[in-house]
């Protein structure tokens, strides 16, 4: 028994911090990581209390390494010196 609510603890924590560094909200993080671990530790679905907050941990990690979209209204770096440069003497 205390080795499974430690694994779900655990699983609650990692959550939690996956959740706070999605959205910054110390009071989601904390509501977030409150669901595995009442869904694991209760025995009510156990496999979602440490399924849920990989998938969110996932989520976490992808979003820290992936580009953040170009701005499509943003004139490209390019053009922009382009348009500083002084027009060329004929």
């Amino acid at each position: 028994m205390p080795i499974r609510i430690g694994t779900f603890a655990l699983a609650a924590a990692a959550m939690a911090a996956a959740v706070f560094d999605l959205t910054g909200s110390l009071l989601a993080a904390i509501a977030a990581a409150a669901i595995p671990f009442a869904l694991g530790a209760t025995n009510i679905m156990p496999f979602a209390g440490w399924a849920v907050p990989v998938v969110f941990v996932a989520w976490a990690v992808t979003a820290r390494t992936l580009a953040p979209p170009a701005n499509a209204a943003a004139p490209s770096p390019d053009r922009a010196v382009l348009a500083a440069a002084p027009p060329a003497a004929d």
